[in-house]
């Protein structure tokens, strides 16, 4: 029987969480399995540069829109939920809501430089199934 611990309604599309970690950190959940973000060496040492506290991390969400249905949007935060997943590598953290996560199950998360602009993205995520040429949205796989 699977349980269900986080349900949301976005673009027409149920996400369900329908089975738990098996691992636990302060009180959060801490994924070891396949389904786990991964952090790139290039997103750990900028994250190892820009936070200015052992309480901030780089917040991975994913909601409708975008010029392919959903899109990420990343940014520094440090408040925690109940909801929240926290993936961690070398005291660098990335933090996903629960409802994003079956988004993001198997993604790298990098930071990227260009000549135009650099930041941190999801670099590969199994569930996309296209991607817009700037990268900051996505069409789920079906």
């Amino acid at each position: 029987m699977n349980r269900i611990i986080s349900l949301r309604q976005v673009s027409n599309v149920v996400l369900t969480k329908s089975s738990l970690f098996p691992r636990y950190q302060n009180g959060r959940t801490l994924s070891t399995t396949a389904a786990a973000i991964r952090l790139s060496d290039s997103c750990v040492q900028q994250l190892k540069k820009v936070v200015t506290n052992d309480k901030q991390f780089l917040r991975v969400i994913v909601e409708g829109g975008g010029c392919s249905g959903f899109q990420y949007k990343l940014s520094l935060d440090d408040n925690l939920s109940a909801e929240d997943k926290v993936f961690e590598r070398d005291g660098a953290k990335v933090v996903v809501d629960s409802a994003s996560l079956d988004f993001l199950k198997g993604a790298t998360v990098e930071y990227h430089e260009e000549l135009i602009r650099a930041g941190f993205r999801v670099a590969s995520n199994p569930n996309a199934e296209h991607g817009c040429s700037c990268g900051s949205s996505f069409t789920l796989k079906i």
